[in-house]
């Protein structure tokens, strides 16, 4: 018995040590790839991880950003044709089935039911949203792990929690016909929009395909619940010496990143002269280097150009930069600035434009031969928002503290208007400067009606008495009474002028009615 237990047990280690040389076995490609990616051994493809799944744990899966509680109600009516993965022991107060689709409780998982009140976030039924159509061509779907054409990116894998490098178009993010792909186990699907992608391999769990080992996972049953549509390998290598282009910026594959990754564009951007590059969905904050190469143009040299001077300590830390081929042959430089404050402020704006300038001038100076550079175009973001980076608090709170006193002195200023002119002619009626009379003298009234008593004329009522004040004209001075009308009452009026023609002929005309 000892015997056989001693046999069991060497044959179980032995079956394990099977497995790790052969899970190592199949890691080996990737692993050698993510150490020599940055000495270009493995061309220019990079390391692309698929984020979305269908596992039951997955916060993002959840129309509340998280699994159902203990005791609620769940519903899978939305994972039609979907394999929904429970990994944890879960107890539901109810559970709701797709017509289509199956839900598979790994080892250790465990499904119980118990209804009891529920309270807080977990009152209602709880939906599970993860989409049947998870589309491959889009970029919000991929993490990048590594990529020797991100500057600076360290050696290590990129987290998965790190945001999006915002140097990358999105046309980059999804995977490129070398790049390595990879998922983190089998619970997932992806839809391919159509088309057919072709990547250098695919990584799903511990398992590796490529060329044919890919073609038989997509014939199989397996591989049709993962991928929907079809899937190629590309090309192992870049081998040209003016680089390899992606070709998602084409129209046809950008046109189906951009219907997913559109709707998420930044609205208020920190800067006012945004640029969309090639290959992105948005405008950004950025500046773009287009070269047109020569014939003996070399893709690592401009690489290994902007290294050495993104590294410098004037940029380093400030600035990343992706550089690319793209679809119709141009080499793109994109260079971004990094560090943002609350509002979206680089903490350093205007680093990334003078980095894309440096290498402008250098490609396009002396050293343009020497780069087999034919043109080359330079645009970028210069004009930034009026809040500076980097102490962006106090230079906003010199701003208020400005504003503030400009408003306290425009009252100051207003209170001493209005303090001279009380002095010199006080609260009474409005007056204007001119000799200080009422600025519209007109009659008054009581109460709109003029009352006349018997035995008088509106001529009696209209004249003021002599203490009442009366109607002044300004160009002919105060009013003193209405004339008596009659011949004796007529008087000439001081200052006039006398025609003498007029007085002569009027002598005249009086002898001849004398005679």
């Amino acid at each position: 018995a000892d015997t056989r237990m001693l046999i069991q047990f060497t044959s179980g280690l032995l079956q394990t040590s099977v497995c790790v040389i052969s899970a190592f076995t199949a890691m080996l490609p990737v692993l050698i790839c993510l150490t020599l990616v940055s000495f270009s051994a493995c061309g220019e493809g990079a390391v692309k991880r698929w984020l979305s799944d269908t596992k039951w744990e997955t916060g993002r899966n959840w129309q509340s950003g998280k699994p159902p509680c203990a005791g609620q109600r769940a519903s899978l009516g939305h994972a039609h044709g979907l394999s929904v993965y429970l990994g944890s022991e879960v107890q539901l107060g109810a559970l709701v089935f797709p017509k289509t689709g199956e839900l598979v409780l790994d080892e250790g998982a465990a499904l119980s039911f118990e209804s009891f009140e529920t309270d807080g976030d977990c009152v209602g039924e709880a939906q599970f949203t993860a989409q049947e159509r998870v589309h491959w061509y889009n970029p919000d779907h991929w993490a990048l792990r590594q990529s020797s054409q991100l500057l600076p990116e360290p050696v290590e894998n990129r987290p998965d929690t790190e945001p999006r490098p915002p140097a990358v178009p999105d046309s980059e993010m999804v995977p490129c016909p070398s790049d390595f792909v990879v998922f983190e186990d089998e619970r997932f699907r992806v839809d391919m929009d159509g088309l057919s992608p072709k990547v250098r391999e695919v990584q799903i769990g511990d398992r590796i395909y490529g060329g044919p080992e890919m073609s038989s996972l997509l014939s199989g049953d397996e591989g049709r619940a993962m991928f929907s549509g079809y899937l190629t390998s590309g090309s192992p290598d870049c081998r040209e010496p003016e680089g390899c282009a992606c070709g998602n910026d084409q129209p046809e594959p950008l046109e189906r990143i951009c219907l997913q990754h559109a709707p998420r564009c930044a609205e208020n951007l920190p800067c006012q002269d945004s640029i969309v590059m090639i290959g992105n969905c948005c405008p950004i904050c950025a500046s773009t280097l287009l070269i047109h190469p020569g014939p003996n143009f070399v893709f690592d040299d401009v690489v290994q150009l902007l290294f050495n001077d993104i590294v410098k300590p004037k940029y380093g830390g400030h600035v990343q930069a992706y550089i690319h081929r793209t679809y119709n042959g141009l080499i793109q430089v994109i260079t971004v600035d990094l560090g943002t404050t609350i509002n979206g402020m680089p903490i350093e704006p205007g680093k990334a434009h003078k980095l894309a300038t440096d290498i402008y001038e250098t490609i396009t100076g002396k050293d343009a031969e020497r780069y087999s550079v034919l043109s080359a175009s330079l645009s970028g973001s210069e004009k930034w928002n009026s809040t500076l980076a980097g102490g962006s608090g106090a230079s906003q709170g010199g701003s208020v503290a400005g504003i503030v006193l400009g408003v306290l002195f425009a009252l100051l200023l207003l209170a001493g208007a209005i303090y001279v002119f009380y002095r010199r002619y006080g609260f009474r009626h409005p007056r204007t400067l001119f000799r200080g009379r009422p600025l519209l003298p007109m009659a008054r009234f009581d109460d709109g009606r003029i009352e006349l008593e018997l035995g008088t004329t509106p001529h009696d009522a209209l004249v003021p008495s002599g203490d009442e004040p009366s109607f002044e004209n300004p160009l002919a001075g105060p009013f003193e009474s209405f004339p008596h009308y009659g011949a004796d009452e007529k008087k000439e009026p001081a200052g006039t002028f006398s025609n003498p023609v007029y007085e002569e002929t009027k002598s005249e005309k009086s002898q001849d009615e004398s005679q």
